[in-house]
């Protein structure tokens, strides 16, 4: 029982230490990949080969599973971590509030992302 414990302890520090740092990475890594692909086709969307709209959709469903997962990483990085025994209540509530300001912010900046990728709307 005990080295399945520390199993899940290990699991669990990169879930919520190495995620969280890989998903912002990856965010930056779709904008290069994007900026590339804008340079190499142009910045007008209409008339783009097939090959630049595939690498818009690849973009665009890694962006949103990341955000996803960081989400998730996220959480548990401030939501796990141990609690000293005075003001709990109030510490809870304020961790929850910033991890929820901070998904919201990662959310709103891949949804402005996707729409500068794909065009807004189109």
């Amino acid at each position: 029982m005990s080295k399945f414990k520390n199993v899940m302890l290990r699991i669990l520090q990169f879930v919520r230490i190495i995620v969280p740092i890989i998903c912002v990475v990856v965010f930056g890594l779709c904008w290069a990949i994007d900026l590339a692909n804008s340079d190499k086709h142009g910045h007008h969307f209409n008339g783009q080969s097939p090959a630049f709209w595939k690498t818009i959709d690849i973009i665009s469903d890694v962006m949103v599973i990341n955000a996803c997962v960081f989400v998730v990483s996220f959480s548990a990085f401030m939501l796990v971590r141990p609690l000293p025994a005075e003001h709990k209540a109030l510490r809870i509530l304020l961790r929850l509030f910033i991890t929820a300001i901070v998904c919201a912010v990662f959310l709103l900046f891949t949804y402005v992302s996707l729409g500068a990728f794909v065009g807004w709307g189109g």
